[in-house]
């Protein structure tokens, strides 16, 4: 039976309004839930997923907006990016929740991260996060529940794809997720980039000039570099400015969407000319990579500041001379209709002119070749103690390690202290931890430091003569010299002499607490100074901590680098790869790779290792970028490539199958089959098993089988297997290496005794009993003697040698098993 929430009948009725209106309902709440990690539960054990970086062009500038995901308000969630907005402080100072405000350009770069929140549910693969200066309704009737679009001047948006998690999720559903540039909703005709609100209806206070894109280059087309115009006069205020933008046409007017803008030129900076001469124009720089279509039909829309409106353009007239040379204006055929606008939504055409513009692109190198080496992102791969994590569960708002959380190893302490030394296992704190502080930080920097706690873990020295005790402490934040020391109950123990934060530190990327698994990035970690197994580690966030049982190097089988490129006709990328083995060794020299394709490693497995075991990178992407004509030229979002590394979990060793877990790290179980009579109670006598597979010399699959009789009281599950004997391989051995459509058919029965070897004096032994015809025999645990069984359970197990590749794996296609009465001899 399922329940419904107010705010879930609530958004669902929104819906149907919208829908009833006629009206677009995008973006409305559609109460979905991928914000958990447990089967769509709100159960979550963690509280914040990855902070993901988007950014918005063509907003209004120097506003402040509102970002929404599926229509629900996410500012909590929310922070600017400090790389690209330089005014605002350092990124450490940035915190969830700020304001986003756009900058003098109308850009805003920003991090968002989808909300881990019981109140905000996501259903469903297809969600829109958009950004607009539409503020989130409020008060307890909203729900916060809206669309960025009603009321907007500027909104802008992407849909990010999500896969459902009610089955979980697992690696191929990375390759649907969408990376985020908030530039797409080509469908939305709310105003955009409206800077003047006090103009009369019929002054034509932005003006916009149609043009195509010329066709017959090799090329598809041109990156925009800037766009030239030729200013007759400016306003007298210094605090007035002017930008440009591009814009995409609709029935052969500008439309209300922006495709790119320029930056903005100053007042000062505008170039103003008596005549229109070429060296008095003014330049409109673009940053973005915008790349115009040939033969697609584009606006250039000069918009002024809100400040003083009379800038004078220089145009032509098919009818009047030109004042410079006298000749009558000529009109290249790229060149449609100039408009007038009050208000850049509304467009009126101004016959038989045109504006005076250079719409300059971008000219490429075509005899250099561009390199780009990406490496991996400094990490470190933590297999933790379980029985050290806490919490192991979250189980508040404020336990537990969490994603983009800062991770720091062990503390070095001095504690004078009175009475007693504090001993291994002591919880301290100082004052604002003892005042019932919280750590808690949204950024993935360090907490400030007003907060301190943490537990011994190791005793230095103890100078009982002066009091002195050092130590060694997972402390989260940090103990001011001289400040007062409590331990868990709040009785003072001291104070703190000295305190050195450690600098080795990591930033949590993955987090199974389930397995005790932490994955950290941009470590500081080195062989010498790095993180070790044995010590302890502690969030600066929420304060979880662990003992490291590994820093581990896991092994790569293959690899998916994912990159969102542009290489229009006349250019190109190509991607190679460098990997490290599991002996440390770089390769020497870089493999040609497929982008998006999964790239094995099918001779020598690959490693990656956490920083704290090596120094230099485990893998290495080289990207050559090389374009023929100068028009164009390829590129890439180097901050959203990633890859997706799998290993296969497989060894070399098959030893002590026969319990019901060995040494092999790969293996695969049959459910409990019935393999007597189905239509009577004779159980089988013979039970023989066909593969057909691909099976690589030095690699082996080995079949076990476990039986019983049904007047055997012993379960199934309670005994040992039996190994089943390789009996015949048709039409050879093995495959050959690499060729995996080379396969082989193998034949596997069980082995035929008598009780000369006594495999009826041990438990659960199985053979074809030649003292009985080959009938299946074997002693149960009771010691009881059965011949013939009804039940059985198949083990398959693989073995690969260690430190080889894909083409080592084995790959069964298909598994049959037979069984049957014994042949009865013909004398």
């Amino acid at each position: 039976m399922s329940t419904q929430t107010k705010a879930d009948s609530t958004g669902l009725a929104l819906k149907k309004a919208y829908e009833d209106a006629g009206e677009d309902y995008t973006g409305l709440a559609e109460f979905s839930d991928v914000s958990g990690f447990l089967k769509g539960s709100n159960q979550y054990e963690i509280k914040a997923h990855k902070e993901m970086r988007s950014h918005c062009t063509g907003l209004k500038p120097n506003t402040r907006v509102y970002c929404r995901f599926d229509g629900r308000h996410i500012g909590s969630y929310c922070r600017m990016d400090a790389s690209h907005h330089t005014n605002i402080g350092t990124q450490e100072s940035q915190e969830f929740g700020d304001p986003l405000v756009t900058d003098a350009s109308g850009v805003l770069h920003f991090f968002w991260k989808i909300p881990n929140d019981s109140s905000m549910k996501f259903y469903g693969y297809k969600h829109l996060l958009e950004v607009s200066d539409v503020k989130p309704p409020q008060g307890d009737d909203s729900y916060g529940v809206s669309s960025g679009k009603d009321g907007a001047t500027t909104r802008c948006g992407q849909f990010y794809y999500s896969p459902s998690n009610g089955d979980g999720m697992d690696h191929s559903d990375l390759a649907a997720t969408s990376s985020i540039s908030l530039t797409e909703l080509t469908a939305d005709e709310s105003k955009v980039i409206v800077t003047s609100s006090q103009v009369e209806e019929e002054v034509p206070d932005f003006l916009s000039q149609v043009f195509t894109i010329q066709g017959g280059s090799r090329a598809q087309g041109v990156y925009l570099d800037s766009v030239y115009l030729w200013f007759k006069k400016k306003p007298n205020s210094g605090n007035s400015n002017v930008l440009v933008q591009i814009r995409e046409v609709n029935n052969g007017r500008p439309s209300s969407t922006v495709i790119s803008q320029s930056k903005v030129v100053k007042n000062a900076d505008v170039n103003i000319s008596s005549t229109a001469e070429a060296d008095k124009s003014t330049r409109f720089l673009f940053d973005d990579d915008l790349f115009l279509t040939a033969g697609r039909t584009y606006a250039v829309t000069v918009i002024p500041s809100e400040l003083g409106h009379d800038y004078q353009l220089w145009t032509a007239k098919s009818d009047e001379k030109d004042i410079d040379s006298a000749k009558s204006a000529f009109f290249v055929p790229q060149f449609q209709t100039l408009y007038g606008s009050a208000s850049g939504n509304k467009w009126t055409s101004l016959p038989k002119e045109a504006l005076k513009v250079v719409i300059a692109n971008r000219k490429y190198d075509t005899e250099t070749t561009g390199t780009v080496i990406l490496e991996d992102n400094r990490l470190e791969f933590l297999d933790m103690e379980l029985s050290t994590m806490s919490p192991r569960y979250i189980t508040t708002a404020n336990t537990g390690y969490s994603l983009n959380e800062t991770v720091r190893g062990e503390c070095l302490m001095g504690i004078t202290y009175t009475g007693s030394a504090p001993t291994v296992g002591t919880v301290i704190q100082n004052i604002s931890s003892k005042n019932g502080h919280l750590p808690t930080r949204t950024l993935a920097s360090d907490i400030d430091g007003t907060y301190g706690q943490g537990t011994i873990r190791k005793i230095i020295n103890d100078d009982s003569g002066n009091n002195l005790l050092t130590v060694k402490v997972d402390a989260a934040g940090t103990f001011k010299p001289q400040g007062n020391v409590y331990n868990s109950s709040g009785t003072k123990i001291g104070s703190a002499n000295t305190f050195s934060a450690n600098t080795v530190k990591g930033i949590v990327e993955f987090i199974a607490p389930e397995y005790g698994r932490l994955r950290l990035a941009d470590s500081t970690g080195t062989p010498t100074l790095g993180f070790k197994a044995g010590e302890y580690v502690r969030g600066q966030s929420y304060g979880a901590t662990g003992s490291v049982k590994t820093v581990a190097n896991p092994n790569v089988d293959e690899l998916q680098l994912r990159v969102p490129y542009n290489a229009p006709r006349g250019s190109e990328i190509k991607w190679f790869i460098k990997g490290t083995s599991t002996a440390g060794t770089l390769d020497s020299s870089f493999t040609k790779i497929t982008g998006g394709a999964v790239t094995e490693f099918d001779k020598t497995l690959k490693r990656i290792y956490s920083r704290s075991n090596r120094t230099d990178s485990s893998i290495q992407f080289k990207a050559e970028l090389t374009n023929t004509d100068e028009n164009v030229t390829p590129s890439f979002i180097w901050y959203d490539a990633h890859a997706n590394a799998r290993t296969a979990r497989i060894n070399a060793s098959s030893a002590n199958e026969t319990l019901p877990a060995g040494d092999s790290d790969a293996r695969y179980i049959s459910k409990e089959l019935t393999v007597s009579n189905p239509s009577g109670s004779t159980p089988t006598e013979r039970i023989n098993i066909t593969s057909h597979s691909y099976l690589p010399s030095s690699s082996g699959i080995k079949f076990f089988i476990r039986a019983k009789n049904n007047n055997d009281s012993e379960k199934l599950e309670d005994k040992n297997y039996t190994e089943l004997s390789l009996y015949q391989s048709y039409p050879k051995a093995q495959s050959t290496l690499g060729n995996k459509s080379d396969k082989v058919k193998q034949y596997y029965r069980i082995s035929a005794n008598t009780d000369g070897d006594n495999f009826l004096g041990t438990d659960n032994v199985l053979r074809e009993n030649t003292a009985n015809n080959g009938v299946l025999s074997y002693r149960s645990g009771d010691g009881s003697i059965h011949h013939g069984v009804d039940q059985a359970q198949i083990k398959v197990v693989f073995t690969r040698p260690d430190g080889l590749g894909t083409s080592y794996t084995p790959e069964i296609d298909f598994i049959s098993i037979t069984s049957h009465r014994a042949p009865i001899s013909i004398a």
